[in-house]
């Protein structure tokens, strides 16, 4: 794999040579380019801590607004969070439930959006219903078998846009979209999106028919677009 320059991939990366690390989910590699920017930021730290915390919230602010352009998307629609799981339990915690609520996901969910679920459910009395979805089952086939779970009772279906266990890729463009009288919600997750597929990043909406959409990349240069690969999980040794 190269980088758009034509280098190879691992140049950007500060990674033992000897090492093969795969990992789209769980512990991320930092570019050579973050790490500089981060002893920038501890410098300027350690330089002035009471000026530096005082401005805490300042700079998060500004790094919000610098993230929503990266990612192309309005800034008063992302919220800064410590890791995914914690993401996913603050949305679970801000969507209205009623009693015997159920939620549909797929056998390739990530762990933290289906421990969140069960215990959404836990405490209004109700269940989840997982698709069984084959990894190489197209669009059609995977918006069937999750709506063969839906029933009057489906609260919210959740779908991992690219999935924690196979890193495989939701290209659907119909989404799982109930019986009109049903009142049910559309998430489609994706904590390891950015910067893994070109064009259009997602954008969670509380509120309506769906509970997320999509708004126009990034204006193009100002991220690095990879090959997409796909893999069995994480590897590393």
């Amino acid at each position: 794999m190269l980088t758009p320059e034509g280098a190879p991939a691992i140049a950007d990366w500060s990674l033992a040579r000897d090492t093969i690390h795969l990992n789209h989910g769980s512990y991320g590699a930092v570019t050579l380019a973050a790490q500089e920017r981060q002893l920038q930021l501890r410098a300027a730290m350690d330089a002035n801590p009471c000026a530096w915390f005082t401005r805490q919230q300042d700079m998060v602010a500004a790094a919000r607004v610098g993230v929503a352009g990266f990612l192309g998307v309005p800034a008063g629609d992302l919220a800064l969070v410590g890791n995914a799981s914690a993401g996913i339990t603050a949305v679970y915690n801000s969507l209205p439930f009623t009693q015997g609520a159920e939620i549909v996901t797929t056998n390739h969910v990530y762990g933290a959006v289906l421990e969140g679920a069960r215990r959404t459910v836990r405490r209004h009395d109700g269940q989840v219903h997982i698709a069984q979805v084959p990894l190489d089952a197209d669009s059609a086939l995977v918006v069937d078998l999750v709506m063969a779970q839906v029933n009057p009772l489906t609260q919210l279906i959740v779908i991992d846009q690219i999935t924690s266990a196979t890193a495989a890729a939701s290209r659907s463009r119909r989404s799982p979209r109930p019986r009109s009288s049903w009142a049910c919600r559309y998430w489609l997750t994706a904590p390891t999106r950015p910067g893994c597929l070109a064009g259009r990043s997602p954008v969670l909406r509380v509120s309506g028919w769906a509970t997320c959409t999509s708004s126009p990349a990034h204006p193009a240069g100002r991220r690095r677009s990879w090959p997409r690969a796909r893999s069995a999980g994480t590897s590393c040794r």
